[in-house]
């Protein structure tokens, strides 16, 4: 935070006050006449009142734009490894189910992750989550890891079973099918990109919805 002669230092160098600059140190042999010529004059007492009030009021944008000290300014979380990724993936698949449940890690994934399927496209992990919290009955649905490969340091790709019933009213049954995701990782080594593809066609996926549970 700027002290008051520093901040009023601001207001002159920005137009706001319209004396001439006022020092910071002044003689003690000059005090007592100040004293009287502003005591004398309540006009000067009152313009430099209102210049300090206006410079206090613009002292959080003042502040904001120096330079921030050091411990000031968050430090960035480290890169992740591709495969510490992977394994968190992995985690998710076999422990979280998060293909049915929506338990992801999010900390792996940029906020703004874009989700792809055949049928959707979803950009950001919370609506990813909520779509398939909303989709999938738990306690009814599977999702089986078959296979995870990390290609590069960008890109991990997943082989996947997936089967169950829906949340609709008519509880419509899922049959098991197979697919693949390819993730992709931006420079920080976050997911930006999940991308799936699947062994049925897109059509088919619709019209399963349509089968009601017996």
């Amino acid at each position: 935070m700027l002290r008051g002669d520093m901040l009023i230092r601001f207001g002159c160098y920005l137009g706001l006050c319209a004396e001439a600059f006022i020092p910071t140190r002044v003689p003690i042999h000059r005090l007592s006449s100040l004293g009287a010529s502003s005591s004398a004059d309540p006009s000067s007492k009152t313009s430099r009142r209102s210049v300090l009030n206006r410079v206090l009021l613009l002292s959080p944008f003042i502040g904001a734009s120096l330079p921030r000290s050091p411990s000031a300014i968050a430090e960035e979380p480290p890169k992740l490894d591709v495969r510490t990724v992977a394994e968190t993936v992995r985690r998710d698949f076999l422990q979280g189910q998060y293909y049915v449940t929506g338990d992801l890690t999010p900390s792996i994934y940029a906020k703004d992750c874009i989700f792809i399927d055949p049928t959707v496209t979803v950009q950001g992990v919370d609506t990813y989550v909520r779509a398939v919290r909303n989709l999938f009955d738990p306690a009814t649905s599977q999702a089986d890891l078959l296979g995870l490969e990390v290609l590069d340091d960008s890109h991990i790709r997943v082989e996947w079973r997936l089967g169950g019933s829906l949340k609709l009213p008519w509880k419509p049954v899922v049959k098991p099918y197979t697919g693949r995701t390819l993730y992709t990782l931006n420079d920080r080594g976050l997911i930006v990109r999940h991308e799936e593809e699947w062994d049925i066609s897109a059509a088919q996926a619709f019209l399963s919805t349509f089968i009601p549970a017996f």
